[in-house]
C-alpha cells in the first residue's frame, strides 16, 4: 500500500498536456457515476480505492475542505459536486491541507482525538516557527481559535493556517475569495431584508420617504450624527420633492461591491 508522501508526489497537479490527461484518467476513475460532476462520496471512494492510501482516506476533515474549496472555484457550477475544470484545484487543495492536516497531527500528539489542548498549542510552537509562523501570545490565539468550544478542532486550525499561507498560495487565494464570496451574501441579504422593512415602514410611499423623516430615523439609530452628515449620506438617494428612494439609499451603504 503506497504511503501518502509517495502519492502526494505523483498528483497530476500542473498545467501541461500530460498532466491533463492524467487527471483526465484519475477523474474517470473516480467519477464512477459516469455523470459530469463528481460528488464528494466518489472523492472518497477513490480516494480509498484509487490512492490506496489509508493515511489520506483518514483524513475525512482535509478531503472536506479540499472539496469544499474546490467546487467554490466557479460559482456557476454545482453546488453540491464538482466539475473536471475544478478536479486539478481539488488535487492541489487536497496536497497542500493533507500537509497542514500533517502538522496538526503532530501537534495533537499522537492522541488521535484530533483535537488541541492549551499545553499541545504551547509545546507546537517550535514546529510552527519553522514554517514561518510567529506570533506573540500563542494563549490569545488558541483563545481565539477554540471559540466557545473547549479544544481547537482541526477545522479552526485549518481556517487560520491557510490565511497565514500555509497551505500554499493558491488555497490561501481561494480561502480570500470564500470569504469575499460570504461576506457579499451577507451584504446582499441584509439589504433585501432593510429595503423589505422599510418598504413597509407608514411613512414609505412607491418606494419613497421624505428626506426629514430619513433623517429622524437615522438620529434614532446615532443621535450624535451631525445633520450635515446625513446629508452627505442622503444626497445619492434623493428625488424631486426633497424624498429619498429607499432602494437606492440602501444599496448605496449596504449593497456588495458590483451588485
Amino acid at each position: 500500500m503506497p504511503d501518502w508522501s509517495t502519492v502526494k508526489s505523483q498528483l497530476p497537479v500542473g498545467k501541461t498536456p500530460d498532466h491533463k490527461a492524467r487527471r483526465k484518467e484519475l477523474w474517470d476513475q473516480f467519477n464512477v457515476t459516469g455523470t459530469k460532476h463528481l460528488a464528494l462520496f466518489e472523492v472518497d471512494a477513490g480516494i480509498q480505492k484509487v490512492f490506496q492510501c489509508e493515511e489520506l482516506f483518514d483524513a475525512k476533515p482535509a478531503i472536506r475542505r479540499a472539496f469544499a474549496y474546490a467546487k467554490d472555484i466557479n460559482p456557476k457550477g454545482p453546488k453540491d459536486a464538482l466539475e473536471f475544470c475544478e478536479f486539478r484545484l481539488l488535487l492541489v487543495f487536497l496536497k497542500n491541507l493533507f500537509d497542514i492536516y500533517e502538522l496538526f497531527k503532530q501537534i495533537d500528539g499522537g492522541s488521535r482525538d484530533m483535537a488541541l489542548s492549551l499545553p499541545d498549542f504551547q509545546a507546537a510552537w517550535p514546529k510552527l516557527k519553522v514554517k514561518g509562523i510567529s506570533v506573540s501570545d500563542p494563549e490569545a490565539l488558541w483563545q481565539q481559535l477554540k471559540g466557545d468550544n473547549e479544544l481547537v478542532e482541526f477545522s479552526e486550525f485549518a481556517d487560520w493556517a491557510t490565511r497565514e499561507g500555509l497551505a500554499g498560495p493558491e488555497l490561501l487565494e481561494a480561502e480570500k475569495e470564500y470569504e469575499q464570496r460570504a461576506s457579499d451574501a451577507h451584504d446582499a441579504e441584509l439589504c433585501s431584508r432593510l429595503k423589505q422593512v422599510l418598504g413597509d415602514w407608514s411613512r414609505c410611499e412607491g418606494g419613497l420617504v421624505p428626506s426629514q423623516d430619513m433623517k429622524a430615523l437615522l438620529k434614532k439609530l446615532n443621535a450624535e450624527v451631525e445633520e450635515e452628515a446625513l446629508d452627505q449620506l442622503l444626497e445619492c438617494a434623493k428625488e424631486a420633492g426633497d424624498k429619498v428612494r429607499i432602494n437606492t439609499f440602501i444599496d448605496s451603504i449596504v449593497a456588495p461591491a458590483g451588485a
